[in-house]
Parts: structure tokens; sequence; C-alpha cells
């Protein structure tokens, strides 16, 4: 168990630097390239509106082998703020690196901590005060941002967060893997001493696991719109794509872990959403062909089928292979087969007697699938009906829930030694 996850000289900068108010976590791994637009952003922003504050900008490297590290070293900045330039300790990932961030926020008696993501091409020195202020307001505990994103960058939060997250507990926060986001800083201290930084939140699963765990715990939840975001997709089509396995693999341990509450429908949590979100970018071009995302998809069906046979009821896995037959067509894995088949996977995840790793990549091409399927049902609508199309999936999976909680109760684990 890693103690903590601040390197020797974030200590050393921390006895230097004494306090601060605010605190700008930037957490990097190979992003010369973009790191310098994000902290001039920061920079002006601080200028904006926290002109009297003593900020911090902290850069968590995971050991950038590119320029990252001088580009954050000699970029400048005016003598109210201070850097923080270090590796973290721990897993290698973005939770390791932001829990590095949380404790340099506490240690320093910082009021709030904000986190932007360091490859964010639409960032602008508003984004800041917009998620800062409610929490130096009090009106918040934690803020998380609402984007304006192209489909493929969201389809993530689209097709699984989102939904899965409205059928637990009820949560309409759309974008909560978005990698910008405020906490408070005495609260972010405490979450960096939880016993969680050798799971999947050390890697990709910290936006999950810090929204659900703020609203078991009833704490006030603001959702900030913050406009365009585009980061440059990465590669859509991967065999094994780990932010999807973390993530999903965060959201879906949740399920067993908060089991109380989302069977008796206790979320206490307090959400407020500050602005007004635009719509512009729904309907934009995939930057990666239909064709190639389908192809995945299908290899999914050889590779995996004695794996869907063990994690699928009967009637999904009929109709996941009817749908796997065919091309490429709009609506061809509807939005109730695929909350069906969302459930099965995590209830699998959790009480099935084989990998739960294993589980999750077997979920992506079916994931792959969902995506094809909706962006040809939604090629020609508008951002407004692409939205509302998103919008009534949500309301689709929580009509799931007495199926979830049917399948919880009565799962008899796998038999089948192929499927292990």
């Amino acid at each position: 168990m890693y103690e903590t996850a601040l390197h020797a000289e974030a200590k050393r900068r921390i006895r230097e630097i004494g306090a601060a108010d605010l605190v700008i976590g930037i957490p990097t791994y190979r992003n010369g390239r973009t790191l310098g637009r994000v902290l001039d952003a920061a920079v002006a922003g601080l200028a904006r509106d926290f002109p009297n504050a003593r900020a911090v900008i902290m850069i968590a490297d995971g050991g950038s082998s590119d320029n990252t590290l001088q580009v954050a070293t000699d970029w400048p900045t005016p003598p109210t703020v201070k850097k923080i330039v270090t590796p973290y300790e721990g897993l290698l990932g973005r939770g390791s690196a932001l829990r590095a961030v949380f404790e340099v926020a506490a240690a320093l008696g910082s009021r709030v901590c904000i986190v932007l993501s360091p490859d964010a091409r639409d960032i602008t020195p508003q984004w800041l005060g917009a998620l800062a202020a409610p929490i130096l307001a009090g009106q918040c505990d934690l803020v998380l941002p609402n984007y304006d994103r192209p489909p493929l960058e969201s389809a993530l939060t689209d097709h699984i967060v989102y939904p899965v997250l409205r059928m637990l507990y009820g949560a309409d926060l759309r974008h909560v893997i978005g990698s910008d986001l405020a906490i408070a800083s005495p609260l972010a201290g405490q979450y960096a001493l939880r016993d969680v930084w050798e799971t999947d939140v050390a890697r990709h699963g910290l936006d999950v696991w810090l929204t659900v765990v703020n609203m078991i715990e009833g704490r006030r939840i603001g959702e900030a719109c913050l406009g365009t975001k585009m980061e440059g997709l990465r590669d859509f089509v991967v065999p094994l794509d780990p932010r999807f396995l973390h993530t999903i693999g965060t959201l879906f341990r949740l399920i067993n872990i908060y089991r109380r509450v989302w069977v008796e429908a206790s979320v206490p949590a307090q959400l407020t959403h500050f602005g007004t979100p635009q719509l512009s970018l729904a309907n934009s071009r995939p930057g990666v062909p239909i064709e190639d995302i389908w192809e995945a998809a299908g290899k999914g069906r050889s590779k995996y089928r004695s794996t869907w046979r063990a994690i699928l009821a009967s009637e999904q896995l009929e109709r996941l292979r009817e749908v796997l037959r065919g091309g490429p067509a709009a609506d061809t894995l509807p939005a109730e087969l695929w909350a069906r088949i969302v459930v099965d996977f995590a209830v699998v995840y959790n009480k099935g007697e084989g990998d739960p790793d294993k589980v999750i990549c077997a979920l992506l091409p079916i994931y792959y699938a969902r995506v094809v399927s909706y962006l040809l049902e939604t090629q020609r609508h508008s951002p407004e009906e692409y939205e509302a199309g998103i919008q009534n999936q949500a309301t689709i999976f929580e009509a799931q829930r007495p199926y979830l909680r049917a399948r919880w109760d009565t799962y008899v684990p796998w038999l089948d030694d192929g499927a292990r």
C-alpha cells in the first residue's frame, strides 16, 4: 500500500510554499504539445477571477518521455502563482496523480482544488471560475463539468456512465468522466487517505468513484457548463482499452459496494446545475470510419462467444447474435436491448466466479456495436435531437431497475468452464 502519492520533490515544495488559497492540479503523461495552452488558460483564469489569491499550479507527471516536464518547468507564471512540477508515487494513472494533487491542496491549507485536463483544446480562462466559484461560495463540495462534445469523445459517458448513474442513483450528471473538476480541499485531503488507491480508482476510475462516493455521503454536487471540449480523439477502436476497463470496472464495482443504496433508492445527494448547456457538436462527423468500429464489434463475436454465453440472459444473447450477423444499420442494437446487456454484465462482474476484468473486456465490442447503431440512427439529427436520444436512453436504463434487482437476486454463478 502506498501511504502517500507525494514524491520527495512535492514535499520539499510544500515546505517552501507554506500556504495557498487555490491549488490547480494538472495530471500529465506526454502532453508536451498541449500543456502550454492549459497553463496559459490557468494563469489567465487566476488573473481574471482570483487576482488576489495565493495560487499553486501542480504538474503531477507519470513519467513523460517527451518535453512535458520541460514545458511545465519553463512556462512563465506571475510571482503570485507558484508551481510544483513533480512525479507522483503509486500506480501509474490519472487517479494516483490526482491523489498527489489532493494531498498538496490539503497540506497547503487551500480552500479549493481545481483539476484540469492536460489536453483540452478548447479550455478558456472562464473554466476556473465556473468550477471553483460554487465551492468558494459555500454552495458545493464537488463541481463537475458539462460540455458540448463530439459523439465519439463523449461515447463512454453517453452510452454507459450517464445512463447507469441515472439507473442506480437518479443522478442527472451529464459528463462525470470529463477530467475537469473542482473539490473542496479539506474534502480532497480526506479522500486521499481512503483505502482505494491500489484499485482501478488509481488509474482511470477516479471521476466515477468521486462522483458516486460524494452522492452516497450526501455531499453537495454541482455541474458547471463549460462549453465546447475537444481533446483530439485517441484510438477509439483498440483490442483492450484501459480507460474503458478501469472506468467501467469502477462503476460496476460500486454497484456491489453500495447495493443497499440503489435497492432502497435512498441516495441523499444534493445536485445543482450552473449555466446553460451548449449543443452544437453532437451531430458532427465521427473521426473514425463507422465500418472500422463495426468490424471491431464483429471480431468480438468469435473472441468472446463463450463469455457472452455465460453472462447474457438467453433473450439478450439471441438478439445480440442477430445484430452482429447483419451489417451496421440505424438502431440495429436498440437502447432497451443495450440496457439489459449492460445490466447482465454488471451483475456477472460482481457475482460471477470468473475474472471481472474479462467481463469488462467482453463488453467492449458490444459497446462498439451500440455506438455505431446510435450514430447511424442520429446521423441526420440536430444536436438537440441527438441529446434527446441520449436522455431517452437514460430513461430506458432507469426502467431496468426491476430487471437489475431480479437478475441480482436470482443470479447463479458461472458453470461453463470455457468462460472462466
